[in-house]
């Protein structure tokens, strides 16, 4: 005989117990499903004789556990029955594997018995790196939340990250250093943040697909000038890319209406190598009075402008955002200005040259601007 929970319309939180064969139903609401696992010794067994209904609502069923390192399966869970129902419902997973060269992390062969999900939510653990060649993560056609934690170097192999359809999100943490780390994401609005330990040297390879993605390199916490490369390759739509600032990074943007954030740091000189590529981009451009922060190969003058932040001129040492055209202005200022200099091709801050073009430029007032940042 079964056993019903039951929610209500509102935001339920329905936990499976020791009880086997459950039936929990979340009806309305946004509800959040807990499986349980019998306690097996040195491992636990999910109860699959429960049953989980989700109703109207974006619901979140969890959390299904892959160890890999041990006797772990991608087909643990096949039994696993859930019905998301009316709404954006979400299944969540732990997974822990070892980084071995030659062995592709797929899962997409996950197998359950769910139905009408939308999302899959994976938290993944990077364990000790052994053999040789690539050691690959590969993730479904839904729309796929990747939060990997390196854990271990991964020096002596290539790490990828590869994603299929859907809008995909990869946030990818290392603790240990990874030489070359390749991250794919296929068509879709895709998301991929990096973040590295203060000891951390990595080197990166960031390629996206078509649609609106996002890409932000958090390398601020990496401690010396060449503990970071990065290079970033953006599809078509309308992307949205970070650059930190505390390293040089090559970035070629596609075709599309792009906002490219270059931001300052510590280290002098790590200018950012970036193309826009097609269509009216916006640079968002952060003052620095010591170094060059990037280095334009096609900046369109009839199409982009740089965006300055409207929060300087609040800050508590305000910085002037206005720029001139004039030498005498600039060099008669008694503090830091802007300067375009036409001739030379070069974007003045201060005594210090903030950008750099490849090309020849004539640029106007027109390609200057004052705006709110969302980074």
């Amino acid at each position: 005989m079964r056993t019903n929970i039951l929610g209500n319309q509102f935001d339920n939180v329905l936990k499976a117990t020791s009880t086997i064969r459950e039936s929990l139903y979340g009806l309305g609401g946004n509800d959040t499903f807990s499986l349980y696992h019998h306690d097996a010794g040195s491992s636990t067994v999910p109860d699959l004789s429960d049953r989980f209904f989700g109703g109207g609502g974006s619901d979140w069923l969890g959390s299904l556990s892959f160890d890999l390192t041990a006797d772990g399966q991608l087909n643990d869970y096949r039994g696993l029955s859930f019905v998301g129902g009316k709404g954006y419902d979400t299944v969540s997973s732990d997974v822990t594997v070892q980084m071995t060269g030659g062995f592709t992390l797929d899962l997409g062969q996950i197998k359950t018995s769910v139905t009408s999900v939308e999302h899959w939510d994976y938290d993944i653990a990077l364990l000790t790196s052994t053999g040789s060649g690539d050691f690959v993560v590969r993730s479904g056609k839904k729309d796929d939340t990747l939060e990997i934690q390196q854990l271990a170097s991964a020096a002596g192999n290539d790490v990828q990250v590869r994603t299929l359809g859907g809008d995909d999100k990869v946030f990818y943490t290392a603790y240990q250093d990874v030489d070359d780390l390749l991250v794919k994401t296929g068509v879709g609005h895709d998301y991929f943040e990096f973040n590295g330990d203060w000891t951390v040297s990595a080197g990166l390879r960031v390629f996206t697909g078509k649609g609106k993605d996002t890409v932000i390199i958090n390398g601020s916490t990496l401690a010396t000038p060449d503990s970071l490369t990065a290079t970033i390759s953006t599809g078509s739509g309308a992307d949205t890319i970070v650059l930190e600032g505390m390293h040089a990074e090559r970035l070629d943007a596609g075709s599309g209406a792009d906002d490219i954030y270059v931001l300052t740091g510590n280290f002098t000189n790590a200018a950012d190598a970036i193309s826009t590529g097609a269509g009216k981009d916006q640079l968002f451009l952060e003052l620095d009075a010591y170094s060059t922060v990037a280095i334009l190969d096609d900046f369109s003058a009839a199409d982009d402008v740089f965006v300055f932040d409207a929060e300087e001129a609040t800050a508590s040492v305000p910085r002037n955002t206005d720029v001139t055209f004039k030498r005498s202005v600039w060099k008669n200022s008694d503090e830091d200005r802007l300067y375009m200099n036409n001739a030379k091709d070069k974007l003045f801050y201060g005594d210090n040259i903030l950008v750099e073009f490849t090309t020849d430029v004539e640029l106007t007032a027109d390609n200057f601007t004052v705006g709110t940042w969302e980074f």
